[in-house]
């Protein structure tokens, strides 16, 4: 934390430091803000302001140190002073340059910088911060510390005890539906490879094998909890197993995410192969669209078995 900070009309000085950190300062047309900018890539002490700096050098942009105080901060009224005092010295110059040069001082623009001049001189000076303006500064950062890691901790809990929640009602569903829709003999099943959902942490990889009609009913359901929350996606790889009507092995591996509001495997397949009817495998749209393909016959062929 900084010792020491005098502010002047053209820059600050820090820790008692004979150098100048040359700045603009500027105020809002309500006085509630006070905007900091450091000149000639000079650097603001960020011990004592929240300092912005966008500079991106891949892109060759570079950015000035800035800050902006409001009422809240402990050196506000200091800062505010000090840009009051900016303005009111290039006023003073302004009319300086017009009364050197025989200007009129009536015009509309000279009698408000005249008027802004007589109000600054009614200002009273604050003097410049203590030790105990930077005590507030050194607590209020760390109030905001605290209160970021409590933050933190709370969601990270929110977070434990969600995941919780899915897993038990996860699990619950679709043991339910294992029993409601058992697998059948000569009947296509699903294997879970893996699932980023809580539901299937009770299922080692490549272990939980489903009907059609239960994959079915528990992926959609899942699919929509998460939806209709707004909770993002679970990425959730599968493999239809069996054979086809002409007796050929089936061999179709898929992702379902979990969250996009698919509501189920059929037509999350369909969806997938209804894609291909317009664009080619590199994403580009076809001049001409298919009447159908594999996909979306394996998935209406599929549906049967949901039953």
């Amino acid at each position: 934390m900084e010792k020491s900070i005098k502010f002047y009309y053209n820059g600050i000085k820090v820790n008692g430091e004979s150098r100048l950190t040359k700045c603009w300062f500027g105020i809002s047309n309500d006085g509630e803000k006070v905007y900091i900018n450091a000149r000639e890539y000079d650097d603001l002490p960020r011990g004592i302001f929240d300092v912005v700096n966008e500079s991106d050098p891949y892109t060759d942009y570079f950015d000035q140190d800035h800050t902006t105080l409001t009422d809240a901060h402990p050196l506000y009224k200091y800062a505010k002073y000090y840009a009051l005092k900016s303005r009111y010295m290039d006023d003073k110059k302004h009319v300086a340059w017009i009364t050197k040069r025989g200007g009129d001082m009536n015009t509309p623009d000279m009698v408000a910088t005249l008027q802004r001049m007589r109000d600054f001189e009614q200002e009273q000076d604050p003097g410049q911060p203590t030790a105990a303006d930077l005590e507030k500064i050194d607590q209020q950062r760390q109030k905001r510390e605290n209160d970021a890691r409590e933050a933190a901790q709370l969601e990270q809990q929110r977070m434990q005890e969600e995941a919780l929640i899915k897993r038990v009602e996860g699990e619950k569903l679709i043991k339910a539906q294992m029993e409601a829709h058992p697998i059948k003999d000569g009947e296509p099943t699903v294997l879970i490879h893996w699932s980023e959902h809580p539901a299937f942490y009770g299922w080692k990889d490549d272990e939980l094998v489903l009907s059609v009609a239960a994959a079915d009913r528990i992926l959609g359901t899942l699919d929509m909890q998460q939806y209709v929350k707004h909770q993002g996606y679970d990425k959730t790889k599968f493999s239809i197993m069996g054979t086809d009507p002409d007796g050929e092995p089936i061999n179709y591996t898929g992702r379902y995410d979990l969250g996009d509001g698919e509501r189920g495997l059929i037509k999350h397949i369909h969806n997938f192969g209804s894609w291909y009817l317009t664009h080619d495998e590199s994403g580009h749209e076809l001049s001409e669209p298919l009447e159908t393909n594999g996909t979306v016959e394996f998935a209406a062929w599929l549906k049967q078995f949901t039953a």
